[in-house]
């Protein structure tokens, strides 16, 4: 797999947090820079469309997660209910019913590592911070603004 610096926009922010709902895996924002080994991350403000073949969308995606841009994806996502059980990926000693009842949810989280990848013969990918993967599934481009992973569809 060819690794490029590709822009993430809304898709991966889209597919974090939808992610993160579905498998309870974490996934947070990324923050927005281009490290030296031809990776990118997206930041959540990111305006940047999505790529618009799979050509464009081959790639290794890597981002650092932090606790707060997961919070503020969930908010705007109306997804408040279910932060408790996503802030166990940073407190995992914790469980939901004492996350939800700090004051400060992200107090002592640090961000962490993580990425996505899009192979050329299709197959999506999820990395976590201590290299493992974490999630799965083909995608498919179906326009300049749409992927499908597996069997969500992202915008």
């Amino acid at each position: 797999m060819s690794e490029r610096v590709i822009s993430a926009g809304r898709l991966i922010v889209s597919g974090l947090v939808a992610g993160a709902v579905a498998l309870a895996s974490g996934c947070g924002s990324p923050a927005d820079s281009a490290s030296p080994t031809g990776t990118r991350s997206s930041s959540a403000a990111s305006s940047t469309a999505p790529a618009t073949s799979s050509s464009e969308l081959v790639g290794r995606w890597e981002l650092e997660q932090s606790c707060d841009e997961l919070i503020d994806a969930l908010h705007a996502a109306d997804l408040d209910a279910v932060l408790p059980s996503m802030l166990q990926d940073w407190f995992p000693d914790s469980t939901p019913a004492e996350l939800a009842r700090k004051t400060k949810p992200c107090q002592g989280a640090t961000p962490r590592p993580h990425s996505h990848f899009f192979t050329e013969d299709g197959q999506f990918g999820s990395v976590d911070e201590a290299g493992q993967q974490v999630d799965d599934g083909p995608y498919q481009v179906l326009d300049d603004h749409t992927v499908r992973i597996g069997e969500a569809t992202f915008t």
